[in-house]
């Protein structure tokens, strides 16, 4: 036998261990959620008075029924029919589990696409269905997907109560899921909490594998971990373009971009050309308002930044700032009447205006008091490692002018305080 062939054999039967397990590993879950029906057959007998042996009766045995409802067996599909029958549970309102792992699978499929459209079509679907935690790790990505906070942070918070009732692959994709779901809320830490978890569940899927290290890569480059974030971030790109994934390869580049502005690097022309038109109006606003942060003359950043989206207040405080420094007092008042403006409208938890007047009084001491009690306390709640660096070395920097130069080093290290406790 040539050495072509007998590797050629040996590849065949991998493949055939890998498939054969794949298959028993999708019974053994199928098998799990056929628990859930067992509860909620317990549960409307209950409701209705009925022993098992009535319930039971010309079915199958009480004892039979005793172990589907304690989860002991299996249920043969006929004699389950005739249960829920007798039970009043309609059979359009329960999700067998064969059909919800085929749900989960194509979620997991649409949310490594991006699919919104497609994803609501999913969900439209199992929203006819009873309560299932399967199910609901299912409607968690949906909402996700569509940026939805509120309605995932329901989802998410219920889930918790159901943990047990998911088995290792649904798990698995409800920590996946959760990843995603922190960032989004930009809590990194608790994040980065779940994928120290993740690292001990063996998730197979190339898709979910992919989605697991881009999630790495979002989380460990805005907790700044530096070189960690080099493998997830190959990992993930490498099957994103492997797929021709042209959202998420803009989504992985838009970080890319964020991360390098934090380490004082920026490739302008290559985030106009091949992300920014693919971003929703936050993500846009992010970028230009960091990249206005590290220009002498901020105000061709700030002019990009969006009137719709997140962050523009916080731009036209800057432009303001940069008007004021520089005696361009006619603009200054312009752009100081817009926030004036702006402000209940948008319902900012920072008064700029305040500021702004701090500053052209020259109260420094008022601007640091501020800047504690007010500015670092938003930036630590969203866990932005870069705004909190800013603005503590602007405290640091009032206090050094004022020669309180223990002071100031107090506050140049409280970063690294706050570093090493969001990162672990």
């Amino acid at each position: 036998m040539s050495m072509t062939k007998f590797i050629l054999l040996g590849e065949i039967k991998m493949q055939k261990e890998i498939e054969k397990s794949i298959k028993k590993r999708n019974e053994v879950s199928r098998n799990y959620y056929y628990r859930s029906i067992g509860e909620l057959l317990k549960q409307k007998r209950l409701e209705f008075k009925m022993s098992q042996q009535e319930m039971s009766s010309k079915i199958c045995s009480d004892t039979y029924l005793c172990k589907v409802e304690t989860h002991q067996l299996v249920p043969n599909m006929e004699q389950l029919n005739l249960l829920m029958e007798r039970a009043l549970i309609p059979a359009g309102e329960i999700s067998f589990p064969e059909e919800q792992m085929d749900y989960l699978e194509k979620s997991i499929y649409l949310f490594f696409w991006k699919d919104v459209h497609e994803y609501k079509k999913l969900f439209d679907d199992i929203d006819k269905y009873q309560f299932s935690a399967l199910l609901q790790v299912v409607k968690l990505g949906y909402y996700i997907l569509e940026k939805d906070k509120e309605n995932a942070r329901l989802v998410y918070v219920e889930l918790h109560k159901y943990l047990n009732s998911l088995e290792d692959i649904g798990f698995s994709i409800f920590m996946m899921y959760g990843c995603f779901y922190n960032i989004m809320i930009e809590n990194f830490s608790t994040s980065k909490c779940i994928l120290d978890q993740i690292d001990r569940i063996i998730i197979k899927d190339e898709l979910s594998y992919s989605l697991v290290n881009l999630a790495k890569f979002i989380t460990y480059g805005n907790l700044e971990f530096g070189f960690s974030t080099i493998e997830p971030s190959n990992i993930a790109l490498n099957v994103f373009v492997k797929h021709s994934n042209i959202k998420r390869i803009v989504e992985h580049n838009y970080w890319r971009q964020i991360f390098l502005i934090y380490d004082g690097v920026g490739e302008q022309d290559y985030f106009e050309q091949s992300i920014a038109p693919y971003l929703d109006d936050d993500e846009y606003n992010y970028y230009y308002l960091l990249a206005s942060m590290e220009q002498d003359k901020p105000i061709e950043y700030i002019d990009k930044i969006r009137n719709n989206g997140r962050f523009y207040l916080l731009g036209l405080f800057y432009k303001a700032k940069f008007y004021l420094e520089n005696s361009e007092i006619d603009n200054y008042k312009e752009v100081f009447s817009l926030i004036e403006s702006l402000h209940y409208e948008m319902k900012s938890k920072i008064d700029y205006c305040h500021i702004l007047k701090l500053i052209k009084k020259n109260e420094g001491m008022l601007i640091k008091d501020y800047y504690i009690n007010y500015l670092l306390p938003e930036a630590e709640n969203i866990q932005n490692l870069y705004l909190i660096k800013r603005i503590l070395y602007k405290i640091s920097d009032i206090l050094d002018s004022r020669n309180r130069y223990k002071d100031a080093l107090v506050y140049r290290v409280k970063y690294d305080v706050i570093k090493k406790s969001l990162q672990a």
